[in-house]
């Protein structure tokens, strides 16, 4: 029997649906699979200019323009144990200015486009077990109460750091550092840098802080705890707050005392393989950068025109070339930015600490 699709993309992130969309716009049969309608709290995003020229090869610039997707950011203010802040100002640099995005709203607008080209998308599939044959691929589970069955010559892994399918296809994830983070999500404030259109970074011995106003003036406030050790209250962060110079004049005490948080794994981590004859991950499913480096979007759509190409070699021609030329890329990316951390949590203390 002839697989249904030429390829599933398991997970409806901007990873997963950018690449749906080139796959499809490419002549594929391409359909989505998502285990939760939504996607998590994404705190502070924020595109650098380096993910815009990726954003318009792909035929979604236009959605910055959207003042319900993004937001200017004009740069990153930040105070790295330096006795003042120090500016990095995107538009002398490149010429462009970067994004606070409004996560949800971005995404929702990658997966309308999607369907506008007749992807079909499957909601509340949890897949739990594959059959990785020569010719297709019998991916199984359950969606909501019912069993639940796909197949497809291909399939790509935009899971995020679950990395379903690539597990399930033999790959190991490595952990390479420990970090949790704490965000508060504050209304509209007052503040001297509420609705500042800069990235704010502080850094302290005990970790860091971000503070990005969104699109809809939302405020959020994150605090990063390197090796994963830190007081994760609200109250305990609010105190905290209070011995910043930067931060305090972005959100007060006692708001964010007041604030619900959420604890999330900001961890730096990686599958020690990306791809092989029927499958390829993409986004966090590959990679989940140290959040510092900004880099972890940016890449996910840096990347996607080479794993389409990949993919396409492999079903049209039954070439492997470019699936392993894929997997070495994105390895020897992850490399340089693991040096790039090395040197740059150095300036504090050994705050990167080994999984």
């Amino acid at each position: 029997m002839n697989p249904v699709h030429d390829v599933l993309v398991v997970g409806a992130g901007p990873a997963g649906t950018a690449l749906a969309i080139r796959l499809v716009q490419a002549g594929l049969q391409v359909g989505l699979v998502e285990r939760e309608p939504e996607a998590a709290l994404r705190p502070g995003e924020c595109l650098s200019p380096e993910a815009l020229p990726a954003l318009a090869a792909l035929g979604h610039a236009d959605l910055l323009d959207d003042s319900t997707v993004a937001r200017r950011c004009c740069g990153v203010q930040s105070i790295w144990l330096t006795s003042e802040p120090v500016f990095r100002d995107y538009f002398c640099e490149r010429a462009a200015h970067g994004a606070f995005l409004e996560r949800r709203v971005f995404d929702a607008r990658l997966r309308e486009r999607a369907a506008a080209l007749g992807i079909n998308r499957e909601d509340d599939v949890r897949v739990t077990h594959a059959d990785f044959a020569d010719d297709s691929i019998t991916l199984g589970g359950r969606r909501g109460e019912h069993p639940w069955r796909g197949q497809a010559r291909f399939v790509v892994d935009a899971t995020g750091k679950a990395s379903c399918i690539a597990r399930l296809g033999g790959a190991r994830r490595q952990r390479l550092s420990r970090q949790v983070a704490v965000a508060a999500r504050l209304p509209r404030g007052g503040s001297e840098l509420a609705d500042t259109e800069w990235l704010l970074i502080e850094a302290d011995a005990q970790g860091w802080w971000s503070g990005a106003t969104t699109a809809s003036g939302q405020r959020h406030l994150v605090r990063f705890f390197p090796g994963g050790d830190g007081q994760r209250t609200a109250p305990q962060l609010a105190e905290q707050l209070q011995r910043t110079r930067l931060m305090q004049r972005y959100a007060g005490a006692d708001e964010l005392a007041a604030a619900q948080v959420q604890v999330l794994d900001a961890g730096c981590s990686a599958l020690q393989r990306c791809a092989s004859a029927h499958w390829l991950a993409v986004g966090e499913a590959a990679i989940a950068f140290d959040p510092v480096s900004s880099q972890g979007l940016t890449h996910a759509l840096g990347a996607t025109d080479l794993a389409a190409r990949a993919i396409l070699a492999r079903l049209q021609q039954g070439r492997l070339d470019l699936l392993h030329q894929y997997d070495r890329h994105t390895r020897i990316t992850l490399g340089h930015s693991l040096k790039g951390l090395a040197r740059h949590y150095a300036q504090c203390q050994p705050l990167m600490a080994a999984g």
